[in-house]
């Protein structure tokens, strides 16, 4: 996790995805296969009590179709190293994958998803637990 020079700590790891719900999946595929999006993979899903058709793209991105319009909500999924502080969360679930997942929203009201590995995830990057300065400076967290 880095620390910043104002003290507030970044705990997220990365964008997950984007989901986005769609009214005709085929159409949609196609429109985002144009601008270069490969298929990894296609299948029904239920989330959170609705029948979906859930296309996962490369570049992250997962188009959603409901079998029935609910206004599923477009989002953003982020992995963070801890869900902060002070968000109201509106619903925490385990996945099988090993995550927790968690839903807030931004004072605009835009669906922010939260992931959390159960187990801590192990990094190469040296540069993860190094304190940044506006210098640029990059010192070694003592230990």
């Amino acid at each position: 996790m880095l620390r910043h020079e104002r003290g507030c700590y970044r705990m997220i790891r990365k964008v997950r995805h984007v989901g986005l719900e769609v009214k005709d999946i085929g159409r949609a595929l196609n429109w985002y296969r144009r601008l270069g999006f490969t298929v990894l993979n296609r299948r029904r899903e239920i989330w959170y009590g609705q029948d979906l058709d859930v296309i996962k793209l490369d570049p992250p991105l997962e188009l959603v179709e409901p079998s029935e319009p609910a206004g599923w909500p477009n989002h953003i999924a982020l992995e963070v190293d801890e869900f902060p502080e002070g968000l109201d969360i509106t619903l925490k679930t385990t996945t099988q994958e090993g995550f927790v997942v968690a839903w807030a929203q931004d004072p605009d009201g835009n669906r922010i998803e939260l992931v959390k590995p159960m187990e801590p995830v192990e990094s190469n990057q040296e540069d993860e637990a190094e304190t940044i300065h506006n210098s640029g400076d990059r010192d070694k967290p003592q230990r």
